[in-house]
């Protein structure tokens, strides 16, 4: 179940205008309910862009944003 849900964070991160261009950059584990995203976005509404998202897939009911800011 944990690898589909990781297709379905992926998925929805890729569909997402302000998510799009970081889909393909970030890593994506999931825990029982809970997603870990890390990676390096490129500012910090990123990652709230990030959580808003993934916190839509059903099935996620924590998101843990362990991303860092370019150049911080």
């Amino acid at each position: 179940a944990e690898g589909s849900l990781n297709a379905e964070i992926r998925e929805a991160l890729r569909s997402d205008a302000s998510t799009s261009s970081l889909a393909d950059r970030l890593e994506i584990a999931v825990i029982g309910s809970t997603a870990v995203i890390r990676g390096v976005i490129d500012g910090i509404e990123d990652s709230d862009a990030i959580v808003d998202v993934v916190s839509q897939v059903d099935g996620i009911d924590e998101v843990r944003d362990e991303t860092e800011v370019a150049g911080l």
